[in-house]
């Protein structure tokens, strides 16, 4: 018998943001914090998860490597690390994650967030968002228990 992992979220209809615990994914360099909860967006239409470079620096991250990403603003040279990201208050933890940094310039202060939960991470188990009575709610479960069908 499988063993799920499941959690469910109240969000807002614009954008879907959760909490998430972030920490290394190898030994610490002196200097950094063990590890962080901070807001990440659930963006399916991102192909791989990303780290703002704020909290890399926060983490002290040991770099990995550096990667181009094509993204809105063009062609940049980014820098890669390696961490696990946890769902605080369940059982979810993706391990050893490759991440890429990016540049919080952009980003609101009002829907800050540090962490990019891509498809990289998503397609790892059923996602759905769902609006009832004016109300969203993100859900996600690991692994997956089926195809969701929604003309049935």
């Amino acid at each position: 018998m499988n063993t799920y992992h499941t959690f469910t979220f109240r969000t807002n209809a614009s954008s879907v943001l959760t909490d998430v615990n972030v920490t290394s994914a190898f030994k610490r360099k002196a200097g950094g914090k063990a590890d962080s909860t901070v807001k990440a967006l659930w963006d399916t239409g991102s192909n791989y998860s990303c780290i703002s470079q704020r909290l890399a620096n926060a983490l002290n991250l040991s770099l990995f490597g550096k990667t181009d990403v094509i993204n809105s603003t063009g062609q940049t040279e980014r820098d890669m690390y390696y961490v696990h990201i946890g769902i605080p208050g369940t059982s979810v933890l993706f391990y050893g994650m490759l991440v890429t940094a990016f540049s919080n310039q952009y980003i609101n202060e009002s829907d800050s967030f540090d962490i990019i939960i891509g498809m990289d991470i998503i397609t790892r188990g059923d996602f759905a968002v769902t609006t009832y009575n004016m109300e969203t709610m993100m859900s996600f479960c690991m692994p997956s228990r089926g195809h969701i069908n929604f003309q049935d």
